[in-house]
């Protein structure tokens, strides 16, 4: 049995490896539920937390009662673990969970992601009700969007 050969030509052998890379998260900002940048943060509301590093997978929570972990990734306000609805490694959904208060004078609340590969904070208004109205063409007019208890949309 003869090895195989190329004629003329020359075999190149290249070896990739990968290497899952994992760095401390990194939060760039903090949005309200309508994902504009969030001025104030009220109890209960939905909040947004945009960075690098936050979760190591995509996760969606799918029947209340809403999880305070998922993909390893959990938020913290004031110490207080959030219920979360949505992760992945830029974007975080959360809810400012209901009696949060300020221990500062200027109404601010620490928030924190910790996830396996370390923590980041930032910190964000805490103030009173503020609702907001989503609609499908995302500027305010138009349609609502709703949900119900398992977080579908509901159509009228």
């Amino acid at each position: 049995m003869r090895p195989f050969s190329l004629p003329g030509s020359v075999l190149v052998l290249a070896l990739f490896t990968a290497t899952l890379f994992a760095a401390e998260p990194t939060i760039f900002g903090v949005l309200d539920g309508a994902l504009e940048p969030a001025a104030r943060l009220a109890p209960g509301s939905v909040f947004v937390l945009e960075g690098e590093y936050l979760a190591n997978s995509t996760r969606l929570a799918t029947v209340p009662p809403l999880p305070s972990r998922l993909a390893g990734s959990r938020v913290l306000i004031e110490g207080v673990e959030c219920p979360l609805l949505m992760v992945s490694y830029s974007t975080i959904y959360a809810q400012v969970p209901f009696g949060t208060v300020s221990r500062n004078d200027d109404g601010t609340v620490r928030i924190t992601v910790k996830n396996p590969f370390g923590e980041a904070s930032t910190s964000a208004v805490l103030g009173g009700s503020q609702p907001v109205l989503l609609t499908q063409s995302r500027d305010g007019k138009g349609a609502a969007v709703m949900v119900d208890e398992t977080l579908q949309p509901v159509y009228a």
